[in-house]
């Protein structure tokens, strides 16, 4: 019997699917909890759907094309670990940033800082900059300078 690519592209696409649902629902946990176990047996059922389907599809004779779900799987999962691994370290340093422009600006005695020099002071890039104070605007907000340019100031208890 000859390979099926319908059979084998859809069990791999589901693969991805459930390993990603699998890979976010791990990494979203501190301990082995009720929703990781629950995500784990839904990879495991859902290799035993195809399974079934399989059986029961006419003609069927060969297991060749399911090979592809644990390797949909295995792509899921890792992409999905990578990627939130990535974006855990972005936010760990966007928090760091902003915790040092905190800094910062506490120890000026001026009310606001321009971006510009903000972000040299700091090393940060003007792009993150912006980022930051819009991610944490609870901490800080943007002003217009004298001079035209945009500033960052420290929001104050109360305001």
């Amino acid at each position: 019997m000859t390979f099926d690519w319908i059979v084998g592209t859809g069990a791999t696409a589901l693969g991805i699917v459930v390993g990603s649902m699998v890979g976010m629902a791990v990494m979203d946990q501190r301990s082995l909890t009720v929703k990781a176990l629950r995500s784990i047996v839904s990879a495991l059922v859902g290799g035993g759907v195809l399974g079934l389907f399989h059986l029961l599809a006419p003609g069927s004779s060969t297991f060749s094309e399911l090979w592809l779900y644990p390797v949909g799987l295995l792509i899921g999962i890792s992409v999905t670990i990578v990627a939130l691994g990535v974006a855990y370290a972005r936010k760990t340093t966007w928090a760091s940033q902003a915790a040092a422009l905190q800094a910062y600006l506490e120890g000026r005695s001026c009310e606001a800082v321009g971006l510009r020099e903000a972000g040299l002071d700091l090393l940060i890039e003007y792009v993150d900059l912006r980022v930051i104070i819009e991610t944490y605007s609870q901490l800080f907000y943007i002003v217009k300078m004298a001079d035209g340019t945009l500033g960052v100031a420290l929001r104050r208890r109360g305001r």
